[in-house]
């Protein structure tokens, strides 16, 4: 999943899941629909981390509708993990 600005909806409390990253057989990303019909939704955020977001918002995200919300090592590879493994799981710690 990757989330936009435009996605975000504060006041209701709800992120939208529109797109997502796709990763190709040549290991480019490009964003495209979800996987299923099912990936298309609308979900709730809980309200303690409201403040969190508005922080977040303001502090790292471009005031821009089409602006990705994630930020730091991953936003350089939107869609990984920073902790992921070759398939992707996210690896254990010794």
């Amino acid at each position: 999943m990757s989330a936009l600005r435009s996605d975000l909806d504060l006041e209701a409390a709800t992120v939208r899941v529109r797109a997502a990253f796709i990763e190709r057989s040549t290991g480019e990303l490009v964003l495209g629909p979800p996987k299923s019909k099912a990936g298309r939704r609308v979900i709730g955020i809980p309200q303690a981390i409201i403040p969190a977001l508005r922080e977040h918002l303001s502090t790292y995200v471009l005031y821009e509708p089409g602006a990705l919300l994630e930020t730091g090592p991953q936003a350089a590879c939107p869609g990984r993990r920073a902790s992921a493994g070759p398939r992707g799981g996210a690896q254990r710690r010794p």
